[in-house]
């Protein structure tokens, strides 16, 4: 994504959640883009969650759905098993 002529990549999306908005602990800006990310977190909400958060679960879903097939590929392999795990695809 671009937002005032910078670039934001995924991993600052996902850094942005961590370190930032206090997914794994709470810090503030560092740099341009940092701050652009805590913009949107603060003042863009999806479905009562921050515009940040949201995007994350939905890059979630789509690296899900991407590695489905490989899972049942190694699932249809003799002796492979999931263990119950649920189906995180929907």
């Amino acid at each position: 994504m671009f937002a005032r002529g910078e670039r934001l990549s995924v991993g600052d999306l996902i850094k942005q959640v961590a370190h930032i908005d206090g997914a794994v602990h709470k810090g503030k800006p560092t740099n341009v883009r940092e701050e652009l990310l805590d913009e949107m977190s603060r003042f863009m909400f999806f479905r009562d969650l921050p515009a940040t958060v949201h995007h994350v679960q939905l890059i979630g879903r789509i690296v899900v759905r991407a590695l489905t097939p490989l899972r049942d590929a190694i699932l249809t392999d003799k002796g492979a098993t999931d263990d119950g795990a649920p189906d995180l695809a929907s």
